[in-house]
């Protein structure tokens, strides 16, 4: 097993030391090691079953099949299909009506929680989550984060001379970086490529804006009490560092494409609410 990790050393340092990716950030994974952590991470997040209960597909097909359309739309855009990356999205609904979140993860999978499908008023607002998480799988943040650290840890490896624990950690570092959140910088790209992925499509930009204002608007609501609404906005900006500029540069975004208007298919999207469980709170359902 040592003889395997040097060897792994040899290959990856150089990597380390010249490698960068397309918009100039160090990765060192291939986009057929991304397809390969795609499965091992979505095994790990099947295993946690105390964290993770997903919606199971047989009994609501309906609600997967219209966010892969959803997913479909996007990623057919003129904007994504530039990427010319072989993609083949996963999408997953993890039943939670109390975590207002999504992720996702390298290789094409995004897990959405219940309680952002109803905290979000339209199909547009949610297409604009969704392109958000598709542009950090477009943009490989996670792998390039992972490059990141696992090089910092290779580095002092080498110059402390690596024992067997240091390989343990090696592989528990590969794993729990990939659901680390991510820097303000890969935040603001992956806001840049929604936007860019929204326009090709007859979706309204404005209401990617929207959803971000509510959020902190229920944050100011509810900051001076505790309660379970500001742990749901806790709960995304967890994995979603939210700087206080990231409206305007979405609003920036939108503006240079002349503020086009699209549709928002609330009417459809409270119909297709109907096809969730029942509702586990009445906080979830407050909007």
């Amino acid at each position: 097993m040592k003889r395997i990790f040097y060897a792994l050393i040899a290959l990856l340092l150089p990597l380390l030391l010249f490698s960068s990716c397309r918009n100039g950030r160090l990765n060192f994974f291939s986009w057929e090691d991304e397809l390969a952590l795609k499965d091992e991470v979505h095994e790990q997040i099947v295993a946690d079953s105390l964290t993770h209960t997903f919606l199971p597909e047989e009994k609501y097909a309906g609600v997967y099949t219209h966010l892969r359309a959803i997913c479909n739309k996007l990623s057919y855009s003129a904007k994504a299909k530039k990427n010319n990356m072989p993609i083949q999205w996963s999408i997953y609904v993890l039943q939670d009506d109390n975590t207002v979140n999504a992720f996702s993860i390298p290789g094409g999978g995004i897990y959405i929680y219940t309680g952002l499908l109803r905290f979000v008023k339209n199909e547009a607002e949610l297409a604009g989550i969704m392109a958000h998480e598709m542009a950090h799988v477009y943009c490989r943040h996670a792998t390039s984060a992972l490059s990141k650290q696992l090089g910092v840890s290779l580095f002092f490896s080498l110059l402390e001379g690596i024992t067997d624990t240091d390989i343990n950690v090696f592989g528990d570092v590969a794993a729990n970086t990939l659901l680390l959140k991510f820097s303000r910088d890969d935040e603001r790209e992956a806001d840049k490529y929604a936007v860019d992925y929204l326009a090709g499509t007859d979706y309204d930009i404005g209401e990617f804006i929207t959803f971000f204002r509510d959020l902190e608007q229920l944050e100011r609501e509810e900051q001076a009490i505790e309660s379970e609404s500001l742990q749901n906005v806790l709960e995304f900006y967890s994995t979603h560092p939210n700087p206080q500029n990231r409206i305007e540069n979405i609003k920036k975004e939108w503006s240079r494409r002349g503020n086009p208007h699209g549709k928002t298919f609330a009417n459809e999207y409270k119909e297709w609410l109907k096809k969730l469980p029942k509702p586990q709170t009445e906080i979830a359902t407050s909007r």
